[in-house]
């Protein structure tokens, strides 16, 4: 934060853009606090990207699910989970995750809300990894069912214009 309070953003450069169904590492809002960083860094899943202002200046928005491996099995069935031991490793996922469908905001590619998962490595981004094609398959049945049952607000939802 700024001395007057405000969050000082760290823009993510262009060529670092993550492509829908990446998972990223981020530092998701507590809904508390949309507005700051969360206090932790955690698994998230892009569902979209845009420009951040009207007219292109190489600043981007990405619509961000949030992970967390409290998987809820049973109760989420319209979330979008991920446990397979051999694509947990693929993706580099540290632990069976669940995306929160519901949960969903749009927020600036910027420091301090993606950070990479290794800090030292000045060459690293917070992208982790894009969903392989058969399981961006299971995630387009998982959003169409949802929208099918109309629980596709929160992913329908546009970010803030000039943003």
């Amino acid at each position: 934060m700024s001395s007057a309070g405000e969050l000082k953003l760290e823009w993510w450069p262009p060529g670092s853009v993550p492509a829908p169904a990446s998972i990223v590492w981020c530092n998701f809002p507590d809904h508390l606090k949309p507005g700051v960083p969360g206090p932790k860094s955690r698994p998230g899943l892009v569902l979209k990207v845009r420009y951040a202002a009207r007219e292109p200046d190489g600043r981007f928005l990405v619509q961000i699910a949030y992970g967390t491996t409290q998987l809820k099995l049973g109760r989420r069935d319209l979330d979008f989970t991920i446990g397979n031991s051999a694509t947990l490793r693929i993706l580099r996922l540290p632990a069976a995750t669940r995306f929160d469908l519901d949960n969903i905001l749009w927020l600036p590619w910027a420091r301090p809300f993606f950070n990479p998962r290794n800090m030292d490595d000045r060459y690293s981004t917070p992208t982790m990894s894009v969903l392989p094609e058969s399981v961006q398959q299971s995630l387009r049945w998982t959003m169409a069912l949802r929208a099918k049952n109309g629980q596709d607000a929160a992913f329908k939802a546009e970010p803030p214009v000039g943003a």
